[in-house]
């Protein structure tokens, strides 16, 4: 079975659209009109040439023979001019040579058998001396000849030269023709025209051919220029295109010259730089958006869970606290009754010295649940204005002589000019209290203890801040437990010296007060805490000096 037509017709549609096959063509036709008009041009002139020339070569030859007849005939030498005749008549090319008189009667001619024939004036060979019938005396030199055409023959050319009548024929007794008539008769001579005709049609095929050839070189040349400046470039540009629609904006053409098409490849690859950039830029968007997701979903997930534990401490706090106060009331028994029977021993028995462990661990559990029940209770502060220096001094005031104390340089800064602050005295000289207990804790081989109290103007109207900075010098506390230093019950310190409240508890206390308080630490180097507290109404009146 014979494979369709149809997909081969597709095949040339398509070669036949490609651009540079197109110019090619276009130039051809173009090429084709133009040096077929010329070489018509040039064949109609060099036909013309050629003819001309064989016309004037044939009067010449017919004037030649004239002018031997007339010799002849002067001499009355008849047989000679038959001669003369019949010689010419067997030269190559010539057709006939006739000889007639006025009447159109063939006196001489290579034919013999039409001597004595009478021509008819209305023929193809007599119509140029007799128009109309009538006689023409004189004919030009472009009347002369004809050029006469033969079914399935050359064609022939044939002139015609008046003979006459001169003075020297009127005075001769030849033919006694009056000196009256001008002309005696006319030679006939007809020469073949195969050879002109040969050269004319060799020639015409040498300009059509080598037309033709330079039509083909042209195109060829062309076709190679047009392939390699414009289709070449272009399929690589198409090429380039496709990739770059499947996604690859790495591809980039080779540049070549400074044309057209140079111009449009530097702009192809431009544009492939520029995709390529925001393609990169577009990954490092999604890749940054990804991070931010994850970061966010990290944090949502740490918010619920601190919501969750936040949930349970307080649970575990109104727990606690209801726990509290209930074994407030036995403590205090047990407290109270440890004191009487402790009186009664005598001083430095084992007896009193057992009740004495007695008493301090029952102030101990005592002072765990009221710190419980402070944290657990969410009453407002009595707030009045303070002198915060003052009340720093009274915090040291209360604990520079713990034994804790002995080894630790303290420096205190406090601004002369610090505002007053209104706060509840008692919950901030507890806070101060504790943050020093703190310090002190974390610098068991002695260090240096620095507090400092300063005025921080706030921005853009917002209220000024009074900050007081505790700066130790001890162990610090680990990366991993800094955001959990304000939990409730945590703690570093070793079983039985804390509770892990006294940082909730004074968290508590200075937000109470719409303050903030900060912790940073560095392990092995230390910890600063800083709290921040507004500066109220009173923010404006200063401590006397």
């Amino acid at each position: 079975m014979e494979p369709p037509e149809r997909p081969r017709e597709k095949v040339a549609i398509v070669q036949v659209n490609r651009l540079g096959l197109r110019l090619t063509l276009c130039l051809a036709a173009a090429l084709c009109a133009i040096l077929g008009a010329f070489s018509y041009r040039v064949i109609t002139l060099w036909e013309r040439a050629h003819m001309e020339a064989a016309i004037l070569e044939t009067e010449r030859f017919a004037d030649t023979i004239k002018r031997s007849m007339e010799s002849s005939m002067r001499r009355k030498e008849i047989r000679t001019l038959s001669e003369i005749i019949a010689a010419v008549g067997h030269q190559k090319g010539v057709e006939w040579v006739r000889m007639m008189n006025q009447e159109g009667k063939i006196i001489f001619s290579t034919n013999t058998q039409e001597i004595g024939a009478v021509v008819d004036k209305k023929a193809e060979s007599c119509d140029l001396c007799h128009l109309d019938g009538k006689l023409v005396k004189s004919l030009e030199h472009t009347e002369r000849s004809r050029i006469l055409g033969r079914a399935g023959a050359h064609r022939v050319l044939a002139t015609v030269d008046p003979i006459y009548n001169s003075r020297s024929c009127a005075r001769a007794d030849c033919h006694g023709a009056p000196s009256e008539q001008s002309v005696l008769g006319v030679l006939d001579v007809a020469v073949s025209l195969e050879a002109t005709d040969a050269l004319i049609r060799a020639s015409t095929a040498t300009i059509v051919g080598y037309g033709l050839v330079a039509v083909v070189l042209i195109c060829l040349f062309v076709g190679l220029f047009l392939w390699w400046s414009v289709s070449r470039p272009v399929s690589a540009l198409v090429a380039a295109t496709t990739r770059v629609a499947a996604g690859d904006f790495a591809s980039a053409i080779p540049i070549e010259g400074s044309d057209e098409i140079a111009l449009l490849g530097r702009s192809f690859n431009s544009m492939t730089s520029s995709l390529r950039a925001a393609d990169e830029k577009l990954h490092q968007l999604n890749e940054s958006l990804e991070r931010r997701i994850a970061h966010a979903t990290r944090e949502l997930t740490d918010s619920q869970a601190q919501i969750m534990r936040a949930e349970k401490l307080a649970s575990v706090g109104r727990m606690a606290a209801g726990v509290a106060h209930e074994l407030n009331n036995p403590l205090t028994g047990v407290l109270t009754f440890a004191h009487l029977v402790a009186r009664k021993m005598p001083e430095g028995s084992t007896e009193r010295a057992d009740l004495e462990v007695v008493i301090s661990e029952t102030k101990r559990c005592a002072k765990i649940i009221r710190d419980l029940l402070q944290f657990a209770r969410q009453s407002q502060p009595d707030r009045r204005p303070e002198d915060l220096g003052a009340l720093i001094r009274q915090a040291l005031l209360l604990l520079q002589h713990q034994a804790d104390f002995f080894n630790i340089d303290v420096a205190v800064d406090i601004d002369p000019q610090l505002p007053r602050v209104v706060v509840d005295a008692g919950q901030i000289t507890q806070v101060l209290i504790n943050l020093v207990q703190n310090a002190v804790h974390a610098m068991p081989d002695g260090g240096t203890l620095q507090i400092t109290a300063s005025l921080r103007p706030a921005a853009h109207g917002a209220i000024d801040t009074v900050a007081v900075v505790i700066r130790d010098t001890g162990c610090g506390i680990a990366p991993e437990n800094i955001s959990k230093v304000f939990d409730p019950f945590f703690t570093t310190k070793e079983p039985g010296k804390g509770t892990g409240l006294g940082l909730s508890v004074s968290l508590r206390m200075i937000e109470s007060h719409g303050g903030t308080m900060d912790i940073a630490s560095t392990l092995g180097a230390g910890t600063q805490v800083t709290v921040a507290l507004p500066v109220g109404d009173c923010g404006d009146m200063r401590r006397q000096a």
